[in-house]
């Protein structure tokens, strides 16, 4: 047996408490779009491409600038050395070609007493691809 006085009452304030859910949800999403700027970090629609998107293509997320080459580059010196068979990685050791498919990385060089040692590059990424640095570039300091 229904009780009839809830479920009228429930019809009755169903539309309200749908127009509540609403608003809210509207609320915090605009307190979300409004606060980003405030606390200095990538917005919304950003942070979704920053979790979904692979690392390689992130670069066109954030402001960048091209920074010219030098106006005689020199090339690293080569001391040819293989990849190790093993890196160190999440508290073991793995095998280099695991690590490196496992993270994405579409180039990796290694430049030792400034010779560079290796240089690999994952299949259709070369060395005139162009690449987001991230933070390799705070790590390559001229001597």
């Amino acid at each position: 047996m229904t009780d009839q006085p809830t479920a009228s009452r429930l019809r009755r304030y169903a539309p309200r408490i749908v127009l509540a859910f609403g608003v809210t949800v509207a609320v915090a999403i605009g307190a979300v779009f409004a606060a980003t700027p405030l606390l200095r970090i990538p917005g919304p629609t950003t942070l979704v491409h920053l979790l979904s998107d692979p690392p390689s293509t992130q670069g066109g997320l954030f402001e960048s600038r091209t920074v010219p080459a030098a106006p005689t580059p020199r090339r690293f010196p080569a001391a040819p050395a293989p990849l190790p068979d093993t890196v160190p990685w999440k508290g073991s050791r793995v095998p280099a070609a695991e690590f490196l498919a496992a993270t994405g990385t579409n180039s990796f060089l290694v430049v030792r007493d400034g010779k560079l040692t290796t240089e690999w590059y994952r299949a259709g990424v070369g060395p005139t691809t162009k690449q987001s640095s991230w933070s390799v570039a705070k790590s390559v300091v001229p001597c």
